[in-house]
């Protein structure tokens, strides 16, 4: 499983506006299906990348990670 990929079903549930990746540094890597999905997550406090301006989309999410971001999810919900 892909970082982007928790990001779209996650984003699917919620309300969504305009979102924007450009302040990191390889948002160009993230295809544009998932860019909104990604941004939403990452302004939302969902999802706040790898540090340093960078996102690492394609890179495989740990299960830390993928276990993280629902759990962020709930708690922004609430």
């Amino acid at each position: 499983m892909s970082n982007w990929q928790p990001c779209c079903s996650a984003m699917r549930a919620s309300p969504v506006s305009g979102h924007s990746l450009v302040h990191f540094a390889d948002a160009q890597q993230v295809g544009g299906f998932a860019q909104q999905a990604l941004a939403w997550a990452n302004e939302n406090g969902i999802m706040s990348g790898k540090g340093d301006g960078i996102f690492v989309p394609q890179v495989m999410a740990t299960r830390a990670q993928v276990a993280q971001m629902p759990k962020n999810f709930v708690e922004k919900a609430q």
